[in-house]
């Protein structure tokens, strides 16, 4: 790179792709001649040059990463509440039946009958009990609203 580097600032120099390949044993460039020919390189190359000659398409391309990740997060946020909202659904429906059909034998207090259930169930659904989520995901959510 000394080389090239030196001979940069020299306008009589003429630095080619092909001859740049050649000198380096670069990988990701490939430059043919001819007709059908270019200088064709991977698209990270692509586009670091891209951005080292016109910095504002280095802006955009970052910016509409930004927007992209940022639009990605919420479409998994929105599904992941849905999916805490089945949940809430399928809890009360397992609580019934608990009341139902189990509470009646139990001995300690009704607040504490559907716990156990409720964490096997957030567990089976989410990986994670109830007291995991708060902890974890709390803060996000009051964040967002």
């Amino acid at each position: 790179m000394h080389g090239f580097r030196k001979n940069a600032s020299d306008n009589r120099v003429l630095i080619t792709p092909q001859g740049y390949i050649k000198e380096t044993g670069a990988i990701g460039i490939v430059s043919k001649s001819g007709r059908y020919g270019g200088t064709f390189a991977h698209l990270d190359i692509a586009l670091e040059f891209a951005g080292w000659l016109e910095p504002s398409f280095r802006l955009f391309v970052s910016k509409d990463y930004q927007r992209l990740k940022t639009e990605e997060q919420r479409r998994l946020n929105s599904e992941w509440t849905f999916s805490r909202f089945l949940s809430k659904v399928n809890y009360h429906i397992l609580t019934e039946t608990i009341k139902e059909n189990i509470v009646p034998r139990l001995e300690k207090p009704e607040s504490f009958a559907y716990s156990s259930e409720a964490d096997m169930l957030n567990s089976v659904v989410f990986g994670m009990t109830a007291s995991d989520w708060r902890e974890n995901y709390l803060e996000e959510v009051k964040r967002e609203i």
